[in-house]
């Protein structure tokens, strides 16, 4: 008879075990949702915390005063400072492909006549109005004729191709 009883007192009610399992599965998701959250709080956390330490650090390397900096200026000075770092870097660069242009132990006349043995060619400096004012040596080999011997042979050429040419400007180094 209990079981009558029982069946009749539940009535209109839901049974206490189907009522229990939407809210335990309510809970678990709730549970689950709220572990997740704090998972992502303590991320955010964490990556602020690291954010600001590294704020921290480029202020102690870029900053000039005592006082305390806020981040946007940090960020400015920190920029400020790797653009001039970088200015700085090129000119020693462009400075030091200048200086080794050629080997420490060769004088620049020696480098000179070097190159133009190897190149096989020869080094005319002509001035504005046409004249020859320099030949090198590499040119007798090339020509057939001695340096000076060149100066008279070519002089004319040279005037009336430059003439032609309208405006031939050399530049000697």
């Amino acid at each position: 008879m209990k079981r009558t009883g029982e069946s009749q007192q539940y009535q209109g009610q839901q049974h206490p075990q189907q009522h229990q399992q939407p809210n335990a599965a309510a809970n678990k998701r709730s549970d689950w949702a709220l572990a997740r959250s704090k998972s992502r709080n303590l991320s955010e956390k964490k990556r602020r915390d690291q954010f600001n330490m590294l704020i921290n650090e480029l202020c102690s390397m870029v900053s000039t005063s005592a006082r305390k900096m806020d981040k946007s200026t940090v960020l400015r000075s920190t920029i400020a400072f790797l653009r001039s770092h970088n200015d700085v870097s090129s000119q020693s660069q462009a400075q030091e492909g200048q200086e080794n242009w050629k080997p420490s132990f060769l004088s620049n006349e020696e480098f000179t006549h070097l190159m133009l043995e190897s190149l096989e060619g020869f080094l005319l400096v002509l001035s504005l109005n046409g004249q020859i004012l320099y030949t090198s040596e590499s040119v007798a080999s090339l020509l057939g004729h001695l340096p000076v011997g060149v100066l008279d042979l070519l002089s004319d050429a040279c005037f009336l191709s430059s003439v032609l040419c309208l405006t031939v400007e050399v530049a000697a180094w």
